[in-house]
């Protein structure tokens, strides 16, 4: 049953019988050695990425027409 004493606590011991690091150690030492290669770049760039990657991707096939739309030049 969830909630059940010692069912969602974490393992301290490897199978090797030693102590398992710290998962916040290890995640800040890994984390911190990354390099930064575009810090122009944001969470709303990566957002606007992952939606319109979804958007494109999710999109309903359809066995219609295609309409193809033209815009003048001088209206960009």
């Amino acid at each position: 049953m969830f909630g059940s004493p010692g069912l969602s606590a974490p393992r301290l011991f490897s199978v090797l019988g030693g102590f398992l690091p710290n998962p916040r150690r290890i995640s800040v030492e890994y984390h911190d050695s990354l390099m930064i290669v575009l810090p122009d770049l944001t969470h709303m760039t990566m957002q606007f990425g992952q939606f319109l990657s979804h958007d494109v991707e999710f999109q309903a096939l359809t066995k219609g027409t295609f309409v193809h739309v033209t815009f003048p030049l001088s209206s960009f």
